[in-house]
């Protein structure tokens, strides 16, 4: 006597992707995969933008999002500009349950729109930056964190001199 097995299938996790204002310009996101008994490195990911650029992609592995539906895996990618993204997941060249998905990726909060107004010559000295602030964003509950060329925080501290028209 053989009984069938239903094996579930690999399914993009609809109810956890992220929704409109989740999704920032030149942040990573990730995008939550129910496997079960499913090898992630089998799973094969191509996100693109609005004209069909590739944005790279990865599956990463969250052992601690794991839970009875076997979330343990995300799409992650971090998308350079805002608009539309495409989120097509394969499994043997077959689409996986809930593929393709459309992400809208919000512009980010503070862009710089140029270059500091003199050379920075030491940390102490003040240096102003052109920048364009989202509508949405409120500038006085902004921080400027400035990192060194090894990505570690080298100083942090308040916009000034906001203009509301910006």
């Amino acid at each position: 006597v053989s009984i069938p097995i239903e094996v579930p299938s690999p399914t993009i996790a609809l109810d956890r992707v992220p929704k409109k204002g989740q999704v920032v310009a030149s942040k990573t996101c990730s995008v939550p995969i129910v496997l079960e008994g499913v090898d992630p490195n089998k799973i094969k990911t191509v996100v693109k933008d609005e004209k069909g650029k590739v944005i790279p992609s990865e599956i990463t592995l969250h052992p601690e999002i794991a839970s009875p539906g076997g979330i343990s895996s995300a799409i992650s990618f971090r998308p350079t500009n805002p608009g539309r993204v495409t989120i097509e997941a394969t499994l043997d060249n077959k689409p996986l349950k809930g593929s393709p998905i459309s992400i809208d990726v919000d512009p980010p909060a503070v862009k710089l729109k140029g270059h500091s107004t003199k050379p920075v010559a030491s940390l102490k000295d003040k240096v102003a930056f052109p920048v364009s602030i989202r509508e949405d964003v409120d500038p006085e509950k902004l921080d400027i964190v400035v990192r060194g060329p090894d990505g570690k925080v080298v100083d942090v501290g308040k916009l000034e001199g906001v203009d509301s028209a910006v």
